[in-house]
């Protein structure tokens, strides 16, 4: 969220030092990209195993809320982006706000809801809780807590 804060519940623990490495040994050989998904997909081309996470703009988000913001075209042209991703034997998971027109996009897929608290959303609405959706085309394992 531009200009937006971060925050947690908790305070600082010095052990986050300590969990920040064991994060580090995780992503050894992880590649992390900052651009547009229609440059993403053809400069790594989908391989087998290959893992793609993506966190486009919300539906929703108003221009302000987001640098950039998606419109319904762009909403298509990721889903087709993930279906390349798909088709050349990758896995992807998508965040997503839980919208009718989402759901519909990306109904051939695996699409799960959770709810989200919101820390870093103006005062008003701090605190709310929201159905999120996580879309992948696989099943995910049981979730495990990391430390």
């Amino acid at each position: 969220m531009m200009g937006g804060v971060f925050s947690k519940d908790t305070k600082w623990d010095v052990k986050i030092v300590e969990e920040l490495q064991e994060s580090k040994k995780k992503l050894d050989n992880v590649t992390i990209e900052n651009f547009d998904f229609r440059d993403l997909i053809p400069r790594y081309a989908p391989r087998e195993g290959d893992m793609f996470y993506l966190d486009p703009p919300y539906v929703v988000a108003k221009k302000g809320y987001y640098r950039n913001v998606f419109d319904e075209e762009c909403h298509v042209d990721l889903k087709e982006s993930v279906d390349l991703i798909n088709e050349g034997g990758g896995y992807f998971m998508i965040s997503y706000d839980d919208k009718p027109e989402i759901q519909e996009l990306y109904k051939d897929y695996n699409i799960k809801t959770i709810d989200t608290k919101y820390v870093g959303a103006s005062p008003e609405k701090r605190g709310e809780v929201r159905t999120e959706l996580v879309i992948m085309n696989y099943e995910p394992k049981e979730q495990f807590q990391l430390f």
